[in-house]
């Protein structure tokens, strides 16, 4: 019995093969949780709250308030001007030739498209070479926003004159064929070739300045 081998027991390290208590282990979960929370907690604070910024923080930091009201550039508010007056030219040289051609040369028929002329036209073309001037030496003027509003409008506008002028041209072609016309063609065909010189000028100058750019 002496001669049985015995078991080789080796030492074992203190730390080695004991388990570590449950106590232990929640403690440490615990705690590394409650620190990627609080780190997270602390990243979302670092977010500014827009909602509650006032005016004065606004325009002390880095945030650029956009505009709410769009006005126009310098350049644009003179487009305006021409417009009102090259619309105005428009009716007073149309009128007067209209006139003519119908014999009405009357100096109360023809004082108040003469006295639009008068006034219309010197002002269109000293605003008309200004800014002309000023695309010629600023070529991206001519992309100015506030200055294709203006000649959109001028395009739109003659559009709907010479259009409609023709339509009823049309239409009194119709009658004059079913007898219930009694005017000159002639006459009516003079008054219609006005329009569509004046009017239509205007628009095809306007579009194909519009289009300079793709044609």
């Amino acid at each position: 019995m002496n001669n049985e081998q015995q078991p080789d027991l080796k030492p074992v390290p203190p730390d080695e093969g004991r388990l570590e208590p449950l106590s232990n282990v929640n403690h440490k979960v615990f705690t590394s949780d409650f620190t990627d929370t609080t780190s997270q907690a602390q990243d979302v604070s670092v977010i500014p709250n827009l909602a509650n910024t006032s005016a004065q923080d606004l325009s002390s930091s880095d945030v650029i308030p956009l505009p709410v009201v769009k006005v126009l550039s310098p350049a644009g508010v003179e487009y305006v001007f021409m417009t009102v007056a090259l619309l105005t030219g428009e009716f007073g040289l149309g009128s007067v030739f209209i006139a003519l051609f119908n014999s009405k040369t009357s100096f109360s028929v023809l004082a108040y498209p003469a006295s639009l002329l008068i006034v219309a036209i010197p002002v269109f073309a000293w605003l008309f070479l200004r800014l002309k001037k000023g695309e010629l030496l600023n070529v991206g003027r001519r992309f100015d926003a506030s200055k294709r509003r203006s000649t959109q409008f001028i395009q739109i506008f003659n559009f709907v004159i010479t259009f409609f002028t023709t339509i009823g041209f049309v239409a009194a072609i119709f009658s004059k064929m079913a007898g219930q016309y009694s005017g000159s063609m002639a006459k009516l065909f003079l008054d219609v070739l006005v329009v569509w010189a004046v009017s239509g000028g205007v628009l095809v100058y306007y579009w194909l300045d519009e289009h300079k750019k793709r044609i």
